[in-house]
Formats: structure tokens, sequence, C-alpha cells
């Protein structure tokens, strides 16, 4: 399951991608930053690279425990 922050939606939306963009990256990631693990909120998050109508996105997400559940953080274009 993949889910999507507030602040995840209005970056998107400010950056010009949308959520099948960004499910479209997820399953063709080509790059992932090694996760970290967040003690205040008890998961770990990490940096994703993929690409998706032609554009580099890097994808910011938070991985939680035994549900496999992927939530967005936010995205911006690969590179910065």
């Amino acid at each position: 399951m993949v889910l999507f922050t507030d602040h995840a939606e209005d970056k998107m939306e400010e950056r010009d991608i949308t959520r099948r963009m960004v499910l479209k990256a997820l399953s063709r990631c080509d790059s992932l930053e090694d996760p970290t693990w967040r003690v205040d909120l008890s998961n770990w998050e990490g940096k994703v690279v993929g690409t998706s109508a032609g554009a580099r996105i890097a994808i910011v997400c938070a991985i939680r425990g035994d549900d496999l559940v992927v939530t967005v953080v936010t995205t911006h274009p690969a590179g910065r």
C-alpha cells in the first residue's frame, strides 16, 4: 500500500508531479538511499529515485513495520 501525506500532495501539485508518476517511479526505482531509522516516528525513512514520463523523480518515503506501508513524504525532481 502506498499513502501520500498532505505535504507530499502539496509539493507534487506545486512541482507538476502526479500520483501516477510517483507510483511508476517507485516501480522503476534505479537508486535507493540507505534508509535511516527515525526513533521519533518509529519508522524507516529513505529516498528513492526513479523515472516516470521521461523525468527523474526523487521520492522521500517512510516505511512502516510489518504492514509494508510506504508513505510518500515529499517528492522533487531528481538531482536536487
